[in-house]
């Protein structure tokens, strides 16, 4: 299995995606954001996640499709950015 480098997973995956896979390990839901980072990378996350898992995700997180990252997070996301 091919590791991609850090530049093609810049590439791969959009500010609004990191966004949003940052926003739920905040909210401390891992499993949305493996779920969120598998999409981004082109994975189909049924290969990793057992049905019954993905579908209960799903439902759960449908309504935050469109939720963004806190005030709080995003600074400290930012200062995050800054520092590289």
């Amino acid at each position: 299995m091919n590791c991609p480098s850090p530049n093609n997973i810049r590439d791969a995956i959009t500010a609004e995606q990191f966004d949003r896979i940052v926003g739920a390990i905040a909210e401390g839901k891992y499993s949305w954001a493996c779920v969120l980072l598998l999409r981004s990378g082109g994975y189909n996350p049924l290969h990793y996640i057992p049905y019954r898992t993905y579908n209960r995700l799903i439902k759960q997180n449908r309504s935050s499709k469109n939720i963004y990252i806190t005030h709080k997070y995003k600074k400290i996301l930012e200062d995050a950015i800054e520092r590289v």
